[in-house]
C-alpha cells in the first residue's frame, strides 16, 4: 500500500474568500495563479482565491488535475 500524497489544499483566507493551495511545480504564474511559497506544508507551489461559486470551473478543474497527475 502507497501512502497518499498531498497535492492540493483548501483554506479559509478571509471570512469571504477560500485559497486552493497546488503542487504544480515550475508552472508559471498568472493574475489568477499566483505563486504560495508559504501557503501549506511547503509542497504547495501555487493558489487560487476563490470568492464564489462561480470561481471553481474549468480552468481551477485542469489546475486540480494536473496537481493530481503530478504526484503520482
Amino acid at each position: 500500500m502507497t501512502s497518499p500524497k498531498q497535492f492540493a489544499l483548501v483554506k479559509a483566507s478571509t471570512a469571504s474568500r477560500v485559497d486552493v493551495g497546488l503542487k504544480l511545480g515550475d508552472l508559471p504564474t498568472s493574475p489568477r495563479l499566483e505563486e504560495a511559497a508559504t501557503f501549506g506544508s511547503g509542497s504547495i507551489t501555487h493558489k487560487v482565491a476563490l470568492a464564489c461559486l462561480a470561481d471553481v470551473d474549468g480552468e481551477l478543474q485542469s489546475w486540480l488535475a494536473a496537481a493530481y497527475a503530478g504526484v503520482g
